[in-house]
Formats: structure tokens, sequence, C-alpha cells
């Protein structure tokens, strides 16, 4: 994680020390308060209100975490945008296995994890989901883009073809280009989906991955139909 993100966590680990510690604290000292002080609730009140407020603090600075990290992540998705030129005229073969980036993608939420404190295990779970969800919702707008591009520059290549009167040729592969891009961007996705089960967050737990999942699976069906 960037320093930011390990102020953060050392943030939320001091908020949590002195919203268990300080009522504790208190208690022990309590005792020892001159006698002349006439009202202890009050002095006891104000400490219970300023524990409050810093207490209201740890969602605000977990949810910052959440974003950073999130933003980090996403960072790594860009070479999906790169997969088109890949195999546009390059005679490459057909793809057999995930593109190297989708294993990069979720490190640094893996970081995070190994990274934080054990008191601060307790927030794990809505970080994982929360970072999840919105690189998931980000591959999923990047791979539909791709994939209208796709079927755009499919159509028009069909059309000249067609008022040119020639036979669409096919590559040594027996599979088209376009195709070879909706397989590539197929297993990708399989291969980030599978990055996530092992990170003990399923499909049902995140929206965006049941709609990833799905675009996947059609762009599949349809690269392997030819």
């Amino acid at each position: 994680p960037s320093s930011s993100t390990t102020l953060l966590l050392k943030l939320i680990h001091d908020c949590e020390k002195l919203v268990t510690e300080v009522p504790h604290f208190f208690t022990v000292i309590e005792p020892n308060f001159p006698k002349t002080l006439r009202d202890i609730s009050i002095l006891h009140g104000g400490v219970q209100e300023a524990l409050l407020k810093v207490k209201e603090l740890i969602p605000r600075f977990s949810n910052v975490v959440v974003e950073k990290v999130g933003q980090e992540c996403i960072k790594n998705l860009e070479p999906a945008h790169t997969v088109p030129r890949l195999y546009r005229r390059t005679n490459k073969e057909r793809p057999t296995k995930p593109s190297s980036y989708v294993g990069k993608c979720l490190k640094p939420l893996r970081a995070l994890l190994d990274l934080a404190d054990p008191h601060l295990l307790q927030y794990q779970g809505a970080w994982k989901k929360g970072v999840i969800a919105a690189v998931t919702n980000r591959y999923h707008e990047v791979t539909s883009e791709v994939l209208t591009s796709v079927k755009r520059t499919e159509d028009s290549l069909l059309k000249l073809k067609r008022n040119r009167r020639s036979q669409v040729t096919s590559n040594t592969s027996g599979m088209s280009d376009d195709n070879k891009i909706r397989l590539q961007l197929a297993l990708d996705i399989e291969q980030y989906l599978l990055e996530v089960s092992s990170l003990q967050v399923a499909n049902e737990d995140v929206e965006s991955l049941v709609k990833l999942s799905e675009i996947g699976q059609n762009a599949k069906a349809v690269a392997l139909a030819q």
C-alpha cells in the first residue's frame, strides 16, 4: 500500500485503541481525582462525547482506504484496453490462457490485507467487498467498451468486404481476429473471478461480479460459435 494508505491504517488503529482503552483508563484513575472535584459525571460525559467523535472518524478513514486501494487496483486494468492490438492483423494464434495483467490486478488489495494489524481484522471484509466492487465496476466498463469497439470494427469490415464482393478470408487458426479478442477477454474475466474467489468473496456478494461474469460468458460463447 501507499504511504498514505499505511498512515490511514495507523489512524484507524489509534482510534480503535482510544475508544477501547480510554474508558478503562478513566475508571482506573477516577479514585485519584481530587475530592474538590464536585461533579465527576460532567468530566465523564465530556470524555464519552470526545470518544464518540473519535469513533465516528473510523468509517470515514476506512472509506478512504477502500477508495485509495481501489484506485491502485484499477490502474492495473489499463492493459485490458490493449487486448485488440494483440490480435488485430497480427496472425497470432487463438488465446489459451489469461493475460498477465489479471494476476496483478488485485495485488494492492492483497498487500493491504497482509499489512493490516490484527486489531483491524473486523474491517477486512468491508475493505475486500468495497475494493472489489469498485474494481469490478470499472472492469465491466472497460470490457464493455472493448467489446463494443470490436463489434463495430467487425461490422465495418464485413460491410466493406460485402461491398467489394470479396469472400471473408479465414486465418491460420480458424478463428477471426475479433473472436480471438473476445476469447482473450473471456479468459481474462474467468481468471479475475478466480482471483476474487481466492479472497473468499463470492459473486453473489458483489452485484457487479455477476454482471462481469455474464459479459465474459457471452463473449466466450460468441467467440467459440464461429
